[in-house]
This record gives structure tokens, C-alpha cells and sequence, in this order.
């Protein structure tokens, strides 16, 4: 799953940095499923993995902000009257998933504040999966709302 923004505005750096982490992330995956770390490298790991998800929980802001103010959350086409309803419930979703990556942040926080990193790194992954899952979703909305308005087909229906 890539992250995307549909306009060509996007920033292709900030692209890059979003693919980078998630890559970093695959990466502490496949080592707790190994489960072959030392008491060490666990704590080591899920301080990295912490501040991994801050560091994404940080671009995907700014990945929503470039949507929002210069992408196609700001396309006069889809300000349109018949559009707006659609445009702000993903606009509500930008949000929401934001706050989303923020809990799973603060939880983790938390997790590593009490010495528990195992249980950071179990919980902060196993949270990161259905966050995905959610911004593929959203994703997925969004494609079909912006591929309905290119091709003048968008009806309310198709992006519910």
C-alpha cells in the first residue's frame, strides 16, 4: 500500500519520507515475529519503533495538510456544491485517522514509560495493521471520488 495524494502539487519528498517509515516499520515486524531479541534489544527496539510511529504520526499530518490546502481537498471542481458533502466527510476522516495514529503514539508512550516493551511492540504493531487498513479504505474513497469527478461520473452513492 502506497500512500498517495492525488494532485499533482504533492510533494514527492514527503512521498519518499512516508514509504521510508513504513519500510521501517515492515522492519520491526518481522523482528518481534521472530521473537529472537534479547530483553536489550527489545527495549532498544521499541524506543526505535516509538519514535518511528511519532515520526508518521508527524507526516501523515502533513501529508492531510497538503491534501486539505493544496491537493484535491482543494480543487474548485470538487468544491463544488455537489461534491461538498463528500469532500468534508473526508476531510473528517483525515482527522479521524490522525487521531487514530496519535492514540496508538500515546499508548505506546505509555507502554514504555511502565517498562513494558514487549507489549509496545506487540500492541503498537497489531494497532498500526488496522490503522493501514483504515487509511486504505480512506484511500480508496478518495480514488473513486476523484476518478468519478475526472471522468464527470461522480454520483453521491459511488463514494459511500
Amino acid at each position: 500500500m502506497g500512500l498517495t495524494i492525488a494532485s499533482a502539487k504533492s510533494n514527492p519528498s514527503l512521498l519518499l519520507e512516508l514509504q521510508d517509515i513504513r519500510g521501517e516499520l515492515r522492519f520491526f515486524l518481522k523482528l518481534v515475529e521472530q521473537q529472537e531479541l534479547s530483553p536489550q534489544d527489545v527495549r532498544l527496539r521499541s524506543r526505535e519503533l516509538l519514535n518511528t510511529l511519532k515520526q508518521l504520526r508527524e507526516l501523515i499530518g502533513i501529508h492531510f495538510i497538503l491534501e486539505q490546502d493544496h491537493g484535491y481537498l482543494n480543487d474548485p471542481d470538487l468544491l463544488a456544491s455537489n461534491y461538498r458533502d463528500r469532500m468534508d466527510g473526508l476531510r473528517a476522516e483525515h482527522q479521524s485517522l490522525h487521531l487514530e495514529l496519535g492514540s496508538l503514539v500515546e499508548h505506546g508512550e505509555r507502554l514504555f514509560s511502565r517498562g513494558r516493551y514487549e507489549d509496545l511492540a506487540r500492541d503498537s504493531l497489531l494497532r498500526y495493521g488496522e490503522f493501514l487498513l483504515n487509511v486504505r479504505a480512506h484511500e480508496d474513497r478518495e480514488a473513486v471520488l476523484i476518478a468519478a469527478v475526472q471522468n464527470g461520473t461522480y454520483h453521491s452513492a459511488d463514494a459511500g
